[in-house]
């Protein structure tokens, strides 16, 4: 799964196509092993509110390994999490750009997963760069911190989740 793809990389993958709780341990393990955080020097990993992203196990090994969770609240990490800002845009045209001249030279061949990690490569090279990383953290507000970014309604899609308890009768939700 790993022919031609980035040096170092973790390949993991399940039946679901999902990410499931671990293959996120394993890629944390990885990050730790790359990173090191300790006591001194910790680490801050910013992530959305998926399952496999927050769960027992997930916090207890962050814990033990000197690594800050922060979520980000369901359905804003479009406008929040810096790579989903400047980077992943980017590196799915890379992407979709390998791929094709890949389609272009090996007529009537179908890509396989052993193509990807070779297509990933080109792409992440190209979007995984220090502009557009810096540019992600900037254009979300998180550094330098600039509170006024976005408009209450920018999180608007956020209230989806939002809900009265079906418990409570209106007048009793909103003495709550």
């Amino acid at each position: 799964m790993l022919n031609n793809g980035p040096s170092g990389a973790l390949g993991l993958a399940h039946v679901s196509g999902w990410m499931t709780e671990d293959n996120f341990v394993k890629a944390m393990e990885h990050f730790v092993s790359h990173v090191k955080p300790t006591g001194e020097n910790p680490a801050l990993l910013l992530l959305d509110n998926h399952a496999s992203h927050v769960n027992l196990r997930v916090i207890e090994f962050a814990r033990k390994n000197f690594i800050k969770i922060l979520t980000f609240p369901s359905h804003c990490s479009h406008r929040l999490q810096p790579l989903d800002v400047t980077v992943y845009g980017p590196f799915k045209t890379r992407y979709r750009i390998a791929m094709n001249e890949w389609m272009l030279s090996n007529t009537g061949k179908t890509v396989t997963i052993y193509q990807v990690a070779h297509f990933v490569k080109d792409a992440y090279l190209a979007a995984f760069n220090m502009q557009n990383v810096t540019k992600g953290f900037i254009t979300t507000g998180i550094y330098p911190l600039n509170s006024k970014i976005f408009s209450e309604d920018d999180f608007l899609t956020s209230f989806v989740t939002d809900r009265p308890d079906p418990t409570l009768s209106e007048a009793q939700y909103y003495i709550n």
